[in-house]
């Protein structure tokens, strides 16, 4: 193999591990109500109504893909929305499966190709991570939302139950433990890659 092929392969495979990364530290807070809570406390709303009704939420988000929105406290356009955030749910726990499979696949064929890209793809991510930080939040969550939920039923009126019970604080602090886990995973990588890189390459 050239080495011009095997720097194609790192790099196409190494641009899949911030994206699994992202998610997997995505699916560590979102389903933790813990990471709710110190909003929910501070908020004007009703805090044990908002226990409540974001346990119903996530149990609707886990049931199958055909199962019915049956959450009153929503009107019929939250839910439309709500009903699209499942999909997406549902969309990324594929592609995340789907990443797993690949890289465990690459480590067992090819231990070279996998630390490798362990390394570049961890250096890559910090870029991502910098990128990030110099766009102010607000605009991160508006360039989401229009990318993934074009239709627009993401945008709602003040006073609504979805803007007050889930201020935008919310989405803001959740991001926060997002990312945090995202640049550790980042920082595992780059260590590991190198010394995988270095020490563990196949003969």
């Amino acid at each position: 193999m050239t080495r011009f092929g095997l720097d194609i392969k790192v790099a196409l495979l190494g641009a899949t591990l911030p994206v699994l990364l992202l998610l997997l530290s995505l699916n560590s807070v979102w389903p933790d109500l813990s990471n709710y809570d110190a909003v929910f406390r501070s908020n004007d709303f009703d805090y044990s109504s908002a226990v409540r009704t974001t346990e119903q939420l996530f149990d609707y988000f886990k049931a199958p893909i055909e199962a019915p929105f049956s959450i009153p406290a929503f009107n019929s356009g939250e839910a439309s929305h709500l009903k699209d955030v499942k999909m997406v749910l549902k969309a990324q726990y594929v592609v995340m499966y789907a990443l797993i499979i690949l890289w465990i696949a690459v480590i067992v064929f090819d231990r070279k190709i996998f630390w490798r890209a362990v390394l570049c793809a961890g250096l890559a991510g910090f870029l991502l991570c910098l990128f990030l930080a110099l766009v102010p939040f607000e605009t991160l969550f508006v360039w989401f939302h229009k990318l993934v939920f074009p239709q627009g039923n993401w945008i709602f009126e003040r006073g609504q139950l979805m803007v007050t019970m889930y201020p935008q604080r919310l989405f803001e602090s959740l991001a926060g433990q997002i990312f945090t886990r995202f640049f550790a995973m980042l920082a595992s990588s780059v260590m590991l890659g190198w010394i995988g890189a270095k020490f563990v390459q196949k003969p």
